[in-house]
């Protein structure tokens, strides 16, 4: 399953309760040079660590969340 949903709205963009109880979690914590990158399992209760993202240009960043998003299959994205 690929995550298809889009928002527009800012309400529903920042609202952490509007992230699905069951699903992966994927975490970016952004750094000056690097970007830490966590995902959690199914129920929401486990976190790992994947390999962390060189920050490039934003092009390669985006292409490279947007590739995690899609392996990890998260239903959610929390930056911070």
């Amino acid at each position: 399953m690929v995550q298809q949903k889009q928002t527009t709205n800012p309400q529903e963009f920042t609202d952490v309760l509007s992230i699905p109880r069951q699903g992966r979690v994927l975490a970016l914590d952004p750094g000056m040079k690097r970007i830490g990158v966590a995902v959690c399992d199914e129920t929401q209760s486990v976190t790992r660590t994947l390999p962390r993202i060189e920050r490039a240009s934003w092009k390669k960043l985006l292409i490279a969340v947007k590739d995690i998003v899609k392996d990890s299959d998260a239903v959610g994205l929390v930056i911070g």
